[in-house]
């Protein structure tokens, strides 16, 4: 993550949230881990253990961490890991959704946008991330657009409100 990132988390005071769209991510550190989860191993490591404390600390300072994860059926094994990662055991604090990719079009085109992997700091700050088409992380943007920043708070809400909360969708995988 860069300085835009990590400065809008530190600001931020009253919610974060998080879209992913891609069917995988192939970044540094967490496509290792992947590899180990497809392999049957511990994965669960000191980054991924620092990033559930940064969650942690967040949701005691009073921020609410949400985030949709779009799908497509079947679930892929990338997704599965997913899941596993935010288990409740390893304590990440982050309220995780699920939505199906045709639900996720069907809501992008109604509300005439199609962004890109994006966070969201108090719905003020959008930060979009940049992927290759094999889900390397090529860079991130802060959004001054103020009416895409209204948009993707639009999408949020819509999304969140048609989306399955972890634990009812992992029943149905």
């Amino acid at each position: 993550m860069n300085k835009q990132f990590n400065e809008s988390w530190e600001k931020t005071s009253k919610s974060i949230f998080r879209l992913e769209l891609l069917p995988l991510y192939n970044v540094p550190g967490d496509w290792e881990c992947y590899q180990k989860f497809i392999r049957g191993e511990d994965y669960i490591d000191d980054e991924f253990k620092g990033w559930f404390r940064k969650l942690k600390e967040t949701n005691i300072k009073g921020v609410k961490t949400e985030r949709v994860r779009v799908y497509s059926s079947p679930v892929n094994d990338y997704i599965k890991y997913e899941i596993d990662v935010w288990k409740p055991s390893n304590d990440s604090s982050d309220n995780i959704f699920f939505l199906d990719e045709s639900k996720y079009k069907e809501i992008t085109k109604l509300l005439e946008i199609n962004p890109e992997d994006f966070w969201l700091f108090d719905d003020t700050i959008l930060i979009t991330f940049h992927y290759n088409s094999k889900g390397n992380f090529i860079g991130e943007e802060k959004i001054e657009d103020q009416e895409m920043v209204k948009k993707c708070v639009e999408l949020k809400y819509q999304l969140l409100s048609n989306s399955i909360p972890y634990q009812e969708f992992i029943k149905t995988i």
